[in-house]
């Protein structure tokens, strides 16, 4: 059994659909290892916004971890 592809058309807009939502979302996860404060641009890497993030006992206790 022979199955239809989609046309060409509707396969570039699925692809830029995707692109338009998980782009951001991979930008996003680069500059959370950023050293600079404010993401305007790139100055290093750092994890110590994560150690600043589960050291926080209000997003611990949000989460519901004991």
């Amino acid at each position: 059994m022979s199955e239809k592809q989609p046309p060409i058309w509707l396969r570039i807009y699925t692809f830029i659909a995707y692109l338009y939502i998980y782009v951001p979302i991979i930008i996003l996860i680069v500059f959370s290892f950023n050293t600079m404060k404010l993401n305007i641009r790139w100055e290093g890497f750092t994890l110590s916004w994560y150690g600043i993030l589960f050291r926080d006992q209000d997003i611990i206790e949000a989460t519901g971890i004991p």
